[in-house]
């Protein structure tokens, strides 16, 4: 869907009736709408306890998180994350184009691990996959499949259509 889409699709989270907030909660939830999370965190004080059940289901799709369904732990993650994002991602990026290959696995899986930006940091991924060193790619390819990268999909198509490395193919 474009921008205008999800726009539309979340102007019924504040509409009156609470099904249909529940169902746009849902319905952000099922299209991966990573921009709602912020405004889905604060809907789970809604008065409606269906539209709370909505709002949670959607979020623990969006972010792959099982927290509770209360603001406080989803507000304390979604912070965690967007401070990562904005003052430890740039050093990582900045360390995986100068580290070993054996010295890349635990950042990727840390990288991984923020599912928040999945798509933002599957696409700055992308150019590792034409790295010369196949175990370098696969880490890569690990590390995008661990993110659920959407964005990134064109890419490994192309990695997969163009590597000559086996396992890197079959990964």
């Amino acid at each position: 869907l474009d921008d205008a889409s999800y726009e539309r699709i979340r102007t019924y989270l504040r509409r009156e009736e609470p099904k249909l907030r529940a169902a746009a909660a849902q319905a952000l939830g099922r299209l991966d709408d990573q921009a709602s999370v912020q405004e889905l965190i604060h809907m789970l004080e809604d008065k409606d306890a269906d539209v709370r059940v909505g709002v949670h289901f959607a979020l623990k799709l969006l972010t792959a998180m099982t927290l509770d369904a209360s603001t406080r732990p989803w507000t304390s993650w979604y912070e965690s994350e967007r401070r990562w994002y904005i003052e430890e991602r740039p050093e990582l990026f900045r360390k995986l184009g100068t580290i070993r290959p054996q010295e890349m696995a635990p950042m990727l899986r840390e990288l991984a691990a923020h599912q928040l930006y999945r798509r933002e940091l599957g696409e700055l991924l992308v150019p590792y996959l034409d790295d010369p060193n196949p175990e370098i790619v696969r880490m890569v390819i690990a590390a995008m499949q661990g993110l659920r990268a959407d964005t990134a999909i064109d890419a490994l198509s192309r990695c997969r259509d163009e590597h000559t490395s086996d396992s890197v193919v079959k990964q």
